[in-house]
C-alpha cells in the first residue's frame, strides 16, 4: 500500500508472489475488483526467477486504509497498531495467513518485517481471539507468531473456508495434532 508519486491524490495497493501462488493472486483481484488491478509477470531477481504482480489503480477509498496500516506520513512504513487488529475477521485473518503464513502442526505467521513489540501486539491480539500463541525469534533476528496445535486446529477450522482450492494446503487440519491415517 503506496502512493505510487510524490504528488499522487490517492494510493494504491500492490501484491507479488511467485508463479505457483498466481491463482491466489488472481483471486484476490478478482475479491477487490473495484480498485481495477492490473496483472503482470516480472523477472525477479531474487527467490525464483519470475514474479507475479498486481497493482491497483491509486483509489481515493485507500487513504483510510494507508492512515490505518502507515501512519499520516506517506513514506511511513507499514505498523501492526491495535486499531488495524481490530479490524480483522476471520477473512482477513485467513488472507493474512495465506499471505505471510505456514502450516503443518503449528501454524506460523511470518511477521518477520515487524519490530517486536508490534509482532507481540498481533500475538496479544491472537490470544484475546482465543488463540494460544507465542512470538519466537527466527533466524536470530525476526519474529514470528506460532500457535499452538490445538489453537492451530480451530484456526484452520474457523479461517479455511475463506480459502480458495489453490490455498486450502495452507490449512492441513488433516496433519494438526494427530498422525495422518493411512488406507
Amino acid at each position: 500500500l503506496a502512493y505510487p508519486y510524490p504528488g499522487a491524490k490517492n494510493p494504491r495497493l500492490s501484491f507479488s508472489h511467485g508463479p505457483q501462488q498466481e491463482a491466489w493472486l488472481r483471486y484476490k483481484a478478482r475479491k477487490l475488483a473495484p480498485l481495477r488491478f492490473r496483472i503482470t509477470i516480472i523477472p525477479n531477481g531474487g527467490y525464483g526467477t519470475t514474479t507475479v504482480r498486481g497493482v491497483s489503480s491509486s483509489h481515493s477509498t485507500l487513504r483510510d486504509l494507508f492512515r490505518l496500516v502507515r501512519g499520516r506520513r506517506r513514506r511511513g512504513r507499514k505498523r501492526i497498531t491495535t486499531e488495524w487488529l481490530n479490524l480483522l475477521t476471520d477473512e482477513s485473518l485467513a488472507w493474512w495467513f495465506m499471505d505471510d503464513g505456514s502450516g503443518g502442526h503449528q501454524a506460523i505467521f511470518h511477521t518477520e518485517g515487524f519490530p517486536r513489540d508490534e509482532v507481540g501486539r498481533a500475538a496479544a491480539y491472537l490470544r484475546r481471539r482465543g488463540y494460544r500463541c507465542t512470538v519466537d525469534c527466527h533466524k536470530g533476528k525476526y519474529f514470528v507468531i506460532r500457535l499452538d496445535s490445538s489453537s492451530t486446529r480451530r484456526f484452520f477450522q474457523a479461517t479455511r473456508r475463506y480459502a480458495p482450492p489453490t490455498m486450502r494446503y495452507k490449512f492441513r487440519v488433516h496433519s494438526v495434532g494427530r498422525a495422518r491415517r493411512r488406507r
